[in-house]
């Protein structure tokens, strides 16, 4: 959720969060907040595995790994209350996208992560929505344009090979 106002263009962000047994509930609001309220962070995707709560945000300026694009947060849950910290090597993905080749290809948007972990909960690759223009200007009644978003599918750890 997002309020206030005392960000470049997109706000104070702050996020509640509840807790459920089971995806289908029933869930319990929480009293504290999910992340610290000066960490400007949105989208979050989150999921736990034992004690450790682990979160993909989009990360506006780079606040969390001196890059802006897509980062992750871990923290251990106790009583109620998520203990956050930066892991190293915390960038899930820049706001560009890097192809085989090398080639670059810078994004304005990158954001709405999203983990998928494998049978294990490994995650495996992360998925995100992205755009290379603004998509919120110009005629798109012509047709396919480069500022339409689209979704990405970026794998996770070192490449197969």
């Amino acid at each position: 959720a997002k309020g206030g106002d005392d960000g470049p263009g997109h706000g104070r962000m702050i996020h509640g969060w509840a807790r459920a047994d089971r995806p289908e509930g029933p869930s319990t609001a929480q009293d504290t907040l999910l992340f610290p309220a000066g960490l400007r962070a949105e989208d979050p995707c989150v999921w736990v595995e034992g004690e450790w709560v682990f979160a993909a945000v989009k990360d506006w300026e780079g606040q969390l790994s001196g890059t802006p694009g897509i980062s992750f947060v871990r923290g251990r849950l106790r009583d109620g209350v998520i203990s956050w910290e930066l892991p190293p090597e915390n960038s899930l993905s820049p706001r560009a996208l890097r192809w085989e080749d090398g080639a670059e290809t810078p994004l304005r948007h990158l954001e709405r992560p999203f983990v998928l972990r494998d049978a294990n909960g490994v995650p495996t690759h992360l998925f995100a929505a992205a755009s290379v223009g603004n998509p919120f200007q110009g005629d798109h009644t012509a047709g396919p344009s480069p500022r339409l978003p689209f979704n990405v599918c970026l794998p996770l750890g070192p490449p197969d090979g």
